[in-house]
């Protein structure tokens, strides 16, 4: 098993702090794929947010995400994973290079939030009845991490799959990945916009691994691959937009235009029911501050009072989801009912405009 080493003045695993870089732009990405942004964003909301959509638009789409999560998920390792180690996993020894892959992937997700892997098994005889059997516990997200999962896999193994989920009786749950075919044709990859640099937000740092310094009031527990606040309980996890985006596209090709608006209705009814907290919105250097560190983009205007609140974010990312957490906030905050518009220019500059309905 892979040792992840600990700040010793943050507390904060190394991975976290020297993998991933803060812009002043308000922007997180990967220090050596800097193309690739990522976002440590409050993980409880997902699946209530996917339960949600599905109950708006009158069906489930949770087995849409996880297919639209193998799928980006593969995209996104296929690059990363070097030619050499995918020829191993082809070759003689293939299962035992797949074991030490695995073991390697299985502690990042640790790291990263995304839950505890409590076991994986294969077959990889390289013929038709091939197999990976994961069984793990307190995912970020179930069909996102089905679709991390049988993605990744696809990744290793550069063979299609069936991917089945099963709830166990004891809370936990177990994924299979039937392999296939020799993938044939892969889809077209997801080109993220360029990342700006610039940006005048300035996150105090530690003097030890040149993270944020607020990244200490967040405790990692590495058994069971859980993130969470130290000041509030909320569960953490490093995501990716890369595969976030995406996936409502995908659902929006499916379902139809009205996606955008179910998925800010979803967000919104979540935080109306109390996840968040009205005094978050205490100030806009405050939440300057929260926004910088979860990586969603720079907040360049904010006002907000009883008649509404009026918002501009440069860089931003995640942007339906950030209208529905705004939207909410509003609503928790003074007890009313709203309507809100919002724009997403292709300089990813979101403006958000929410009004009472008195």
């Amino acid at each position: 098993m892979v040792e992840i080493p600990f700040c010793p003045e943050c507390g904060v695993p190394l991975h976290i702090t020297t993998e991933h870089t803060w812009l002043p732009s308000g922007a997180v990405v990967q220090t050596r794929q800097r193309r690739f942004r990522v976002s440590f964003f409050e993980c409880e909301s997902l699946d209530p947010l996917f339960a949600g959509i599905g109950n708006l638009c009158g069906e489930p789409v949770q087995q849409m995400v996880t297919e639209a999560a193998c799928r980006e998920t593969f995209n996104y390792m296929d690059e990363l994973v070097p030619g050499e180690l995918k020829e191993l996993v082809a070759g003689p020894g293939a299962a035992d290079y797949l074991n030490q892959a695995a073991g390697v992937v299985v502690q990042l997700a640790r790291v990263m939030g995304y839950g505890q892997i409590a076991e994986f098994n294969l077959r990889f005889k390289l013929d038709e009845g091939d197999f990976v059997k994961v069984h793990y516990s307190e995912p970020y997200s179930v069909p996102l991490m089905d679709g991390n999962i049988a993605g990744t896999t696809r990744t290793l193994t550069q063979r299609d799959g069936e991917i089945v989920h099963e709830d166990l009786p004891d809370g936990t749950h177990l994924l299979t990945y039937t392999l296939s075919d020799p993938i044939k044709h892969k889809a077209q990859r997801w080109e993220p916009p360029e990342i700006p640099r610039e940006g005048d937000i300035e996150l105090r740092r530690c003097m030890s691994c040149g993270g944020p310094a607020m990244l200490t009031r967040y405790g990692w527990d590495l058994h069971r691959g859980v993130i969470t606040g130290k000041h509030n309980g909320r569960r953490m996890a490093v995501l990716g937009p890369a595969m976030i985006a995406p996936l409502f596209e995908y659902l929006e090709q499916k379902e139809g235009e009205i996606i955008p608006e179910l998925v800010v209705e979803a967000e919104r009814r979540f935080v109306r029911g109390g996840f968040y907290s009205s005094s978050e919105v205490r100030s806009e250097s405050h939440m300057r501050n929260l926004f910088a560190l979860r990586g969603l983009g720079n907040i360049v205007e904010l006002t907000m009072g009883r008649q509404g609140v009026r918002m501009r974010v440069h860089h931003a990312t995640l942007h339906l989801m950030i209208v529905g957490i705004t939207q909410g906030l509003y609503e928790l905050a003074y007890g009313k009912e709203s309507k809100v518009e919002w724009e997403m220019s292709p300089d990813d500059t979101l403006d958000i405009e929410v009004t009472n309905w008195d």
